[in-house]
């Protein structure tokens, strides 16, 4: 009995292979003819504020090659422009508020450039403890938030440079700012550094 059923088993042996192998071969072919685009996804565009580095080795949402400044909005015109590279060294706050290397602020103010759209925090900005000062941040030619900066007293009773700790508006953070106008009020004054908080901190 054993080798009658031998014959009857290679059979369906045999019927069970062909249907697998004529399955496999249409949906093979079924493969081949969906359009590729419809059969993978395309990568997720990585958002500007996940691409941000460090600025003073790396960029903020666009690459510092490729990061064009737009022009001045029409307030801003005629105000002096100077790269935040120019306040990058922290001169410690000994130094009177007409240091130098100090850059003078009036009541129209300056105008500080970035290299490219930050997306982070302001870390401290020294500024004279003459005067208060209107801090605006820009995205672009549009003025995002404004913040007053008042004078505090140092240790030692005299003006000088004092250093503040700015915390950024979120708003700004959230849309990314590449510049910033700061003015004084009142009176006049000058800034001496200015740094921003790594990606990380």
């Amino acid at each position: 009995m054993a080798e009658q059923d031998t014959p009857k088993k290679s059979s369906k042996q045999g019927i069970i292979a062909v249907v697998i192998l004529v399955v496999g071969v249409g949906l093979w072919g079924i493969y081949f003819l969906i359009p590729f685009d419809k059969k993978t996804p395309p990568p997720q565009k990585a958002s500007a504020q996940a691409t941000e580095q460090n600025p003073q080795s790396g960029s903020t949402g666009q690459s510092a090659e490729s990061y064009t400044p737009t022009p001045l909005p029409e307030e801003l015109e005629g105000l002096p422009v100077y790269d935040a590279n120019e306040l990058s060294t922290y001169p410690g706050d000994e130094g009177g508020w007409q240091c130098d290397g100090c850059i003078p602020i009036d009541e129209k103010g300056i105008v500080i450039q970035l290299e490219q759209y930050y997306f982070r925090k302001m870390k401290h900005i020294s500024l004279a403890n003459t005067v208060e000062y209107e801090l605006n941040y820009y995205s672009g030619k549009e003025k995002i938030r404004t913040k007053i900066l008042q004078i505090y007293e140092r240790e030692d009773k005299k003006k000088g440079l004092y250093t503040h700790w700015v915390n950024s508006p979120e708003e700004a953070q959230g849309r990314g700012y590449d510049r910033l106008h700061i003015r004084a009020i009142g009176g006049k004054g000058s800034i001496a550094y200015i740094a921003f908080k790594k990606q990380q901190e």
